[in-house]
């Protein structure tokens, strides 16, 4: 140590003048000079070796002798850790102090600041991307594709579409979009009465429902119906075949006329719809209806094929398109553009952010009040791995260099005294002679 160099070179010299003063003394001890050389070099030779002796009594016994009240440290070690770990525990690192600095730090702040001075965002997409395939390939795909069904499913049967078929059909209606639906629907009408099958259909249900009501009522009145039907059919007054072409070509003309926007059949089905719409919205028993049908349409749909199918070839087409050039790939921009309107929304949001920082403060506190007592248990085992030689050391390395500065400043303080001292001696020998 340089300053313990420096110190018993101190001691050194002034031992050296020390002896060159005591021979002076011999030779020439009636000078004023010579007796105040010795007298300086005495006092500081003594104070000196005394600092010397108190700075090394605390690490160690000076020269090795066994002088009570010497090895400070190691003989009172255990108090010397017991008084570190309170001061640590009770006044440097104190509960109330640690809960005010956290009171006072905004972590959301810090960690918001953060993520926009290093751009985590591009950094977390990358990230994304980079280690998306690596972990797609490890995952155990079957379980994770009926985890992310039932995790599908379950949020889409919670999901109230009621509102939203409202509003879109509402806003069609009233826009007058729903016009082109209704066309379709008409021309998908014409169409498919005009198969020859629809027709022969049509012939085979007039006639089912003609043998229908010679069927009905009592004996007379099936015996007048067959009767009455039988002489129609006879005297070709009733042909199911001309009632089908007739009631084929009404129907065929009735659906292009309402093709006309302002038909009264089709305004007064519009009307219906909307009215159809509200009861949507606000009778519960519809509400009910279209969420059997949700569910219906739910348990059909194999959600797990398509994962399994999209989640396959993710992985090869994430390493297909690498880039150093983070706006090069369309997933790229669209996780980026995802991930900046939710921060962005979540900077905005004040009360959310109010919210987590205080939840953030509260767990913290909790853990200081939960675990405070391990900051000086983890003190005195820290201290206790220390040997005696280690912890001399260790205090040596911290305030050795000041401690050997107070052997240069005892030197120097002695050299003045004895100054002072043979001054007054000689001003009360001169007094007095």
């Amino acid at each position: 140590m340089k300053n313990r160099y420096l110190a018993n070179s101190v001691l050194a010299i002034v031992f050296l003048i020390f002896v060159l003063a005591v021979i002076l003394k011999h030779y020439y001890g009636s000078l004023y000079s010579v007796k105040l050389i010795y007298f300086m070099a005495e006092a500081a030779l003594v104070g000196g070796i005394v600092d010397w002796f108190a700075i090394t009594a605390l690490f160690r016994k000076p020269l090795g002798l066994p002088i009570p009240h010497t090895a400070l440290i190691s003989r009172h070690r255990d108090k010397l850790i017991q008084s570190v770990t309170k001061m640590v525990e009770r006044e440097l690192l104190s509960q109330s102090l640690l809960k005010n600095k956290i009171q006072q730090i905004s972590f959301v702040s810090l960690f918001v600041r953060y993520i926009d001075q290093t751009n985590g965002l591009e950094k977390l997409v990358e990230r994304l991307i980079n280690e998306s395939p690596k972990l797609l390939k490890k995952l155990e795909q079957d379980k994770t594709f009926i985890i992310l069904e039932r995790w599908i499913k379950k949020k889409l049967r919670n999901f109230d579409i009621n509102p939203f078929i409202y509003k879109i059909i509402d806003h069609h209606i009233e826009n007058g979009e729903i016009d082109k639906y209704i066309d379709w629907f008409i021309d998908t009408g014409i169409t498919k009465i005009q198969e020859p099958e629809m027709k022969e259909q049509l012939t085979l249900f007039i006639g089912a429902l003609v043998q229908d009501y010679k069927k009905t009522g009592n004996w007379l009145e099936k015996s007048w119906g067959s009767f009455a039907l039988g002489f129609l059919e006879l005297t070709n007054v009733m042909n199911v075949q001309d009632m089908t072409d007739s009631i084929h070509h009404e129907l065929t003309q009735l659906l292009y006329r309402l093709k006309q926007r302002n038909h009264p059949l089709r305004l007064k089905a519009k009307c219906m719809l909307k009215e159809s719409l509200y009861k949507l919205d606000k009778d519960p028993s519809m509400k009910s209806a279209v969420d059997r049908w949700k569910f219906g349409v739910i348990d059909q749909i194999q959600i797990g094929a398509l994962l399994q199918t999209f989640i396959k070839k993710l992985p090869g087409y994430l390493e297909k398109k690498p880039s150093s050039t983070f706006s090069s790939s369309s997933i790229k921009t669209f996780l980026h553009a995802q991930l900046a309107s939710y921060w962005n929304n979540f900077k905005e949001n004040e009360d959310l952010i109010t919210k987590i920082e205080q939840q953030v403060t509260k767990w913290i506190i909790q853990i200081i009040e939960r675990e405070h007592i391990k900051i000086g248990r983890f003190v005195s085992e820290s201290l206790n791995q220390f040997s005696n030689k280690d912890l001399e050391d260790l205090i040596e390395s911290k305030v050795g260099s000041d401690l050997q500065w107070i052997r240069v400043n005892g030197s120097i303080v002695g050299a003045i005294i004895g100054f002072i001292l043979y001054l007054v001696m000689t001003l009360y020998g001169l007094l007095i002679g």
